[in-house]
């Protein structure tokens, strides 16, 4: 009979001990363990378990869920669980997926986001749409965004473009100015001229953004394609530059036909501050101007132009010569008139020494002409990245709004000439920011190749200078 008991005692002993074993493993603290991106995928499912059922809404767990929705490094499902829970337990949480939308990168959760907009309904969820698919992107066709599809399953029976050209338009709807910008990028990307043309004259006076545009498309025949060119259209539209804009509106009106073509608002600086006369040439003038100063300078286009093959990115003038518009033509002559000055030049070595010392970025800043003559002003970067990379401040960027030249240096040596003309990064900055660019490069202690470059991956080399 004893031994029965005993026995009896023994198994309920080894009961409790596999209950206990199989019970979760608990942590003192389950916060940094969900947001230890070098833990495991159980470890991290367990410790988001356990603070769903013991910290619910505490601050903390909440913004740790945050951070995993918008932090760089996260994965998909643990980003998804995030907002999960975030729908539920933050009521704004909603609100801040409209204003953020465009910070998550990770597209599994991206789409995720906007299966949920269509299959909760979201019929408000259409401006923050059209601003994510807005944002350029590469190795996707515009009928793969998943942005498209969820605009179409929103607004049933009606054409994105329509859709878009709505968000556009109608400034009283409770949209905001970075809806409206986002759009018309997108009709931008998305239509062709005449397309667009018919939008905007179909689009209401009270609109102020269509009132720019339209002033802008009559008065200088051209008009911003993206965000930035929105941005560097309403400086130039702001009462405070209505002299600038005034001079500029004079000078398009004295153009012909083939000059007013291709027309952009980087090209306005240089249509202003250049010589009178230089308005005057035709294009094969232009033309013929320009090969006549490169055949008299040393040129450097033997290394590896664009982080790639001399071959696939050319930077030989007459590679490009029969692509450019009158405008690019001249913003060329321009460049290679102003780099005769001898004082321009003089001070473009100091600040290049100046980067050749400095490993903590690059250098660089915008070329203007001012009432002593040309001048190259140097600007702090946004940011202390490397050697090999300038970020332009906000400063910088609205003073080439009506400046010629963006220009930096490739400075990490003296001897440099295997990183002669404009990187990957130079050109996408040219590409967004819609400027003309100027890259200096050490060749030798004395001797720097200059490199031109626009929007569209064009890259002209200028040849060199001298101390």
């Amino acid at each position: 009979m004893l031994h029965a008991r005993t026995l009896v005692l023994c198994m309920l002993v080894v009961m409790l001990v596999g209950v206990v074993s199989c019970t979760p493993k608990e942590y003192t603290d389950p916060i940094p363990v969900i947001l230890d991106r070098q833990k495991g995928f159980d470890a991290r499912r367990k410790a988001a378990a356990q603070a769903e059922r013991q910290m619910l809404d505490d601050p903390r767990r909440l913004a740790a869920l945050m951070k995993l929705v918008w932090e760089w490094g996260y994965p998909p499902w643990q980003r998804q669980y995030a907002i999960d829970q975030l729908l539920i337990h933050d009521k704004e949480f909603v609100g801040k997926l409209k204003r953020r939308i465009i910070l998550l990168r990770d597209w599994p959760t991206r789409k995720y986001v906007f299966d949920m907009a269509v299959q909760r309904g979201w019929d408000d969820f259409t401006p923050t749409l059209v601003r994510a698919y807005a944002q350029p992107v590469t190795g996707m066709t515009e009928e793969e965004r998943p942005e498209r599809g969820a605009i179409e399953k929103l607004n049933l029976g009606r054409s994105v473009e329509d859709v878009i050209f709505e968000v556009f338009a109608n400034a009283d709807s409770g949209y905001d100015s970075r809806h409206q910008t986002a759009a018309w990028a997108l009709l931008n990307r998305l239509c062709d001229r005449e397309t667009l043309m018919g939008y905007l004259r179909a689009a209401p006076d009270s609109n102020p953004l269509v009132t720019d545009l339209r002033a802008t498309a009559v008065e200088l025949n051209t008009l911003p394609v993206n965000r930035e060119g929105v941005l560097r259209m309403m400086y130039l539209r702001d009462p405070s530059q209505d002299n600038f804009w005034q001079k500029v509106r004079t000078v398009v009106g004295k153009l012909d036909d083939i000059q007013r073509r291709g027309l952009e608002l980087r090209h306005i600086p240089v249509l202003v501050k250049c010589e009178p006369e230089m308005l005057r040439l035709t294009r094969s003038e232009l033309v013929a101007r320009i090969e006549q100063r490169l055949q008299s300078r040393q040129h450097y286009v033997d290394g590896p132009n664009f982080d790639g093959q001399l071959s696939d990115h050319p930077q030989r003038f007459a590679q490009w010569r029969d692509a450019l518009m009158w405008a690019d033509l001249l913003t060329i002559e321009f460049a290679l008139v102003l780099l005769e000055d001898e004082l321009l030049v003089a001070e473009l070595f100091r600040q290049a020494d100046q980067d050749l010392n400095d490993k903590t970025t690059e250098h660089g800043g915008v070329i203007d002409m001012e009432q002593m003559g040309p001048r190259a002003r140097t600007y702090e970067p946004m940011a202390y990245v490397n050697d090999w990379k300038f970020v332009p401040s906000q400063k910088m960027v609205q003073d080439l709004y009506t400046g010629l030249f963006h220009f930096h240096f490739h400075a990490q040596d003296d001897r440099n000439g295997d990183h002669a003309g404009p990187g990957r990064g130079d050109m996408t900055m040219a590409d967004n920011l819609r400027v003309n660019g100027l890259v200096l490069t050490f060749i030798a202690p004395t001797k720097m190749n200059v490199d031109y470059y626009q929007p569209g991956k064009v890259v002209v080399d200028l040849g060199s200078i001298y101390r």
